[in-house]
This record gives C-alpha cells, sequence and structure tokens, in this order.
C-alpha cells in the first residue's frame, strides 16, 4: 500500500535537510526491501502504484499529547490553535482519502482475477 513518515519537523516549511535525506532512503529501502521481496513470492501481493508515498504526518507536538489526554481527535483537542487543528483535519482526512482510494483499487484488481 506505502508508507507515511511522521513526526519529522519543517523549517520555513520545508523539511529539514537531514530529514530529507532519510525519507529518501525510506522510500528506497521500502521498494528494494519489502516490494521487490512481495513480487518475487506472488506479484499480486505488491501494488504495481510505484507511488508508494501516501502522505507525510508532521510533528504536531503538544496536540498529540492533549489528544491522547482528552480521548478526542487531534482537530477536536482543547489545546493549540484552531489553524493547528484544521491543518492536522487537513493531513489525516487526506491520508485517509489515498489509503482507501487504494485499497478500493486493489479490491477491484482481485475482483478482475475472480
Amino acid at each position: 500500500m506505502g508508507y507515511i513518515p511522521q513526526r519529522f519537523r519543517l523549517y520555513r516549511g520545508s523539511l529539514a535537510a537531514v530529514q530529507a535525506k532519510y525519507l529518501y532512503q525510506i522510500e528506497r529501502h521500502v521498494k528494494s526491501d519489502i516490494v521487490a521481496v512481495l513480487r518475487k513470492i506472488d506479484p499480486a501481493l505488491a501494488d504495481p502504484d510505484p507511488q508508494l508515498f501516501i502522505g507525510e504526518v508532521k510533528d504536531f507536538s503538544t496536540l498529540v499529547t492533549h489528544s491522547e489526554e482528552q480521548g478526542v481527535p487531534i482537530n477536536e483537542v482543547n489545546a493549540g490553535t484552531p489553524a493547528q487543528r484544521a491543518e492536522a483535519n487537513k493531513i489525516f482526512t487526506n491520508i485517509a482519502r489515498k489509503i482507501v482510494q487504494r485499497a478500493g483499487r486493489r479490491r477491484g484488481d482481485e475482483s478482475a482475477r475472480a
């Protein structure tokens, strides 16, 4: 399906150089260490979509702690700013949509084989 890097820090709207380097390595290793192995076992196990990146979740810092303490989604916490909560909601909604889309595509692939 893919991967979702999380808890990275942004500087001036971009990833820090060190973290960008690690994201590249993650993508490369997911393809070589996981996808390639799955394809050797059974090509149907590996998503044919070469786009493995699903989304990214930056470090929302104290919003996460408050979400856990309050037992509510991060966008409903009584902490942070409305803009921070809206950003978190947008990020998680986009990731959920991509997962649903990819899962639906996989289901379509499986029913086409049946």
